[in-house]
Order: structure tokens, then C-alpha cells, then sequence
């Protein structure tokens, strides 16, 4: 992957809506890009997928539109909880794995329309928005993230440094993977450049991705427990 002098934002300078999701039909929106992204570059772990309510439901996740369209996702949860992705790929230093000041951040995810590359960037621009909310809202200073090599460039903007060997996962040994630790403010900052060029305002609801027999204006079940 060449290096890239900044994050890239696929997006024109307008009004992006960002935060928490709070309703079913928000959820929705989010496990459909989820979807579309892992099915193209990860088509074995969609079945994952279909078990990602338990970690939703314990933690907290976060979606970026752009004119209405849900364009990245990502999750934070408590990294002593229990229930986390990094538990089933390598072992987390114990130092980290106690403090809880520490959360997880994972399902990243971004629309690739632009390609890769720029799918991770706008990933990577969630990543800093979803970074700010948690320093306003939750005791969290610090995360863990896991991260294939290739896209390891992307992470260390955010000032994030690998703190695990590299290691594989059952069928995908074709790709090496590895963990990252960095500081939520670090996160934050790197993208605060990007935000005087757009407009950020709170979800709305969208009725028209109202998933039958549920309410679009019901809450959903958080237990991140801050």
C-alpha cells in the first residue's frame, strides 16, 4: 500500500450526520454496510455477522452519513466486558486488558466505492468522530483495535502502535493481522483538521428503513455500562 500524505475523506465539503445509534432502524442501516463490505473483501466472516447483536447490545455503535446515506460504522465496547472480538484473536496484554480506561474499537466499516483505500480513510475520519463522542461521554481514554498489516499506515496516522506479533486467522491465512493500541484524544485530533470542512449533525430517523414490526423510534438496549 503506497503512503498517503493525509487521511482521505471520499466526501465533498457538505453536511454529514454522525453519533450513536439509538433505534432499530438505525441498527438496520448499520448491519447493511457492515454487510456490503465484509461480503466483498471478507465473504467468510458474513456468518460472524449474524452473532454481531450480543456485541452490539454491550457496547456502542456509531454511524457517519453523508446526504442520508449510511457511508461508515463502527463500535466501541468495554474491554474488560468480556464479550470482545480481540478475545477470540490473540491474547491482550494484561496491562490493557484490566485498565478500564481501555475500550475495543471494532467493525469498522466504510462504503468502497472509491476503492479501498478510501473506504479505510473514511473509515479511519469515524474513527476520530466516534473518538471525540467517547471522550465527551464515557470514562475512556485509550483503545485496542485489531487491523490487517497492509492497513497497519492507516492506524499509525491516528498515532496507534502495534502491541502484538503478527498472527492469522482460520481462512485467512492469507492475510496477517495484527493488534494496535492507541490514545482516544490522538484519534480525535488527527481528524479535527477535517471537521472545520463540514457540518456535523445528530442522527435522524429515516422511516423509509424501518424493518418490519419494529418501531423506528424505539430505543435500543445499550449495556457499555458508563
Amino acid at each position: 500500500m503506497k503512503d498517503t500524505p493525509s487521511l482521505l475523506l471520499p466526501l465533498e465539503d457538505r453536511t454529514l450526520q454522525f453519533g450513536p445509534v439509538r433505534t432499530a432502524s438505525q441498527l438496520l442501516e448499520v448491519q447493511s454496510l457492515r454487510y456490503q463490505q465484509y461480503q466483498a473483501r471478507t465473504p467468510d466472516i458474513v456468518p460472524e455477522l449474524l452473532r454481531d447483536f450480543e456485541f452490539d447490545r454491550r457496547g456502542c455503535v456509531f454511524l457517519l452519513r453523508d446526504r442520508s446515506r449510511p457511508v461508515a460504522t463502527g463500535r466501541i465496547i468495554r474491554v474488560d466486558s468480556g464479550v470482545i472480538a480481540l478475545h477470540h484473536l490473540a491474547a491482550l496484554p494484561q496491562p490493557i486488558l484490566r485498565d478500564p480506561k481501555v475500550c475495543e474499537i471494532s467493525r469498522l466499516a466504510a462504503l468502497a466505492a472509491g476503492g479501498t483505500l478510501l473506504a479505510f480513510g473514511t473509515a479511519m475520519f469515524g474513527l476520530g468522530l466516534g473518538a471525540s463522542w467517547a471522550l465527551q461521554h464515557t470514562p475512556f481514554e485509550r483503545y485496542v483495535a485489531y487491523c490487517q498489516v497492509a492497513f497497519l499506515k492507516l492506524y499509525t496516522k491516528v498515532k496507534a502502535r502495534p502491541c502484538s506479533e503478527e498472527f492469522t486467522l482460520p481462512n485467512r491465512e492469507e492475510r496477517r493481522f495484527l493488534l494496535v493500541e492507541g490514545r482516544l484524544e490522538d484519534a480525535a485530533e488527527a481528524c479535527s483538521s477535517m471537521l472545520s470542512r463540514f457540518h456535523i449533525e445528530p442522527l435522524t430517523e429515516d422511516s423509509y428503513i424501518q424493518p418490519p414490526g419494529l418501531s423506528p423510534k424505539k430505543e435500543m438496549q445499550c449495556e457499555i455500562g458508563f
